[in-house]
């Protein structure tokens, strides 16, 4: 029997239609980095009261834990993360290296990104 650390580990960036027993594809691995980014910068997406069961029909939901207090992340980067993380694929950006663009852009717009990338391809 594996303990709620172990499910909760391994759908924490599982998007809906794969954790519904569909097809990966680049929205998918959207989703997947818009998880890992909601962790990395927000907090959990399940809470640590979720039983197995409930984990399980929030990864297939495709929801997050609700936050009382969020970060204070810029407008554009919790867009980003939400278009990412969005339940129905059709509504998410369809491809990682868009993600991986609008993110860079948005770092940069805000003075923290790093310009070398652009530079080379100048």
């Amino acid at each position: 029997m594996r303990s709620r650390g172990s499910i909760s580990r391994r759908v924490v960036t599982l998007a809906p239609e794969v954790a519904q027993g569909g097809k990966a594809d680049g929205r998918a691995d959207v989703f997947s980095l818009g998880a890992l980014l909601h962790v990395m910068l927000v907090g959990p997406r399940f809470s640590r009261e979720n039983t197995d069961d409930e984990v399980l029909v929030r990864a297939v939901e495709g929801s997050f834990e609700p936050r009382l207090f969020g970060p204070r992340l810029p407008p554009e980067i919790l867009d980003l993360i939400e278009r990412a993380t969005h339940p129905e694929a059709e509504r998410r950006l369809g491809d990682p290296a868009i993600l991986a663009y609008e993110l860079r852009r948005a770092a940069m717009a805000l003075g923290v990104g790093d310009g070398r990338v652009f530079l080379r391809h100048a």
